[in-house]
């Protein structure tokens, strides 16, 4: 039996959008499993304490610059320019909010012993108010409170701290030609604080 053109047409369109349904459908699954895996992990290890060696018993010594990027997943993808003077260390962590990463820093900044801590985080607090709009004012608080309290955490080690701008691309990530354009204004600022420590 030959089908009609008007058949044939409804039939490319019926599985078109049944194609386009299981392929939706399979991206959302995706995610809702992703999300789901990252709501349970962070019920078993709400701080994020396990992704990081803690207590390090011997931190390895170095006669380069210690620098840690501490913070949520836009720390935790900052390629760190190449300058060999500085030592670069990473403890991102994706997801957390401002007071997830100070309840961690004693275990994942203190034993590193750095001499610079940069900070990137309060992005993932700010998302919140979407959700609870009428806690702004106290979201934003809290934020401001928690990372002052990691910049006098870092001042204590003895470290300098640079809090970084909460800035945003592609909603929330800088690709990696954003963060190599934000290591040159970074690495400027590195070779200025090593002047000044030089002439000092």
């Amino acid at each position: 039996m030959k089908l009609s053109k008007g058949s044939v047409f409804l039939r490319v369109v019926v599985l078109a959008v049944l194609g386009s349904s299981i392929a939706l459908n399979t991206i959302l699954y995706s995610r809702a499993k992703r999300y789901y895996i990252e709501v349970n992990q962070t019920r078993l290890d709400p701080f994020g304490l396990n992704e990081y060696p803690t207590n390090l018993q011997q931190v390895t010594k170095t006669d380069r610059t210690r620098i840690v990027f501490f913070g949520d997943s836009r720390a935790a993808s900052w390629n760190p320019p190449n300058i060999s003077e500085y030592e670069f260390i990473n403890r991102g962590i994706g997801s957390q909010t401002s007071v997830q990463t100070i309840q961690r820093f004693a275990a994942h900044v203190t034993p590193l012993k750095p001499n610079i801590i940069i900070i990137q985080v309060g992005v993932n607090d700010l998302k919140t108010i979407a959700l609870f709009p009428d806690r702004r004012d106290a979201i934003v608080a809290n934020c401001k409170a928690n990372i002052r309290r990691i910049v006098e955490e870092s001042k204590n080690l003895g470290a300098a701290a640079i809090v970084t701008t909460i800035y945003s691309s592609d909603e929330l990530h800088l690709n990696e030609q954003g963060y190599a354009i934000l290591n040159q204004p970074l690495s400027q600022l590195l070779n200025s604080m090593e002047r000044k420590k030089i002439k000092n």
